[in-house]
């Protein structure tokens, strides 16, 4: 589905509760998709009887995201990245050591 979608996708990481392991009947299901875009991906799709909220793009529209995302918000996206698992998961600290600083 995510990749007929967003065929530049180059991952796609399972995120939110369902990777935390608390997942509910009433949960939707959070993906995070690693492109080598910088547009930033936001949408919820239905497929199937699921809800599925998507977000993503290139890493460093991701960084920007969750850093703007703490700063004027509640870390609602370094929350969703920090119950990721996938074959590229990570924390929100290595990630964001590992790339140039946000200005």
């Amino acid at each position: 589905m995510v990749s007929q979608e967003y065929p530049y996708s180059r991952g796609i990481l399972l995120s939110g509760s369902l990777a935390a392991g608390t997942f509910s009947v009433k949960s939707d299901i959070d993906l995070i998709v690693i492109t080598d875009r910088d547009e930033l991906i936001d949408s919820s799709i239905r497929y199937k009887r699921y809800n599925f909220d998507i977000v993503g793009g290139s890493i460093n529209t991701l960084v920007k995201l969750i850093h703007d995302d703490c700063t004027i918000r509640r870390g609602v996206y370094a929350h969703m990245v920090g119950h990721s698992k996938g074959s590229s998961s990570f924390q929100v600290g290595s990630l964001r050591s590992s790339l140039p600083r946000i200005r």
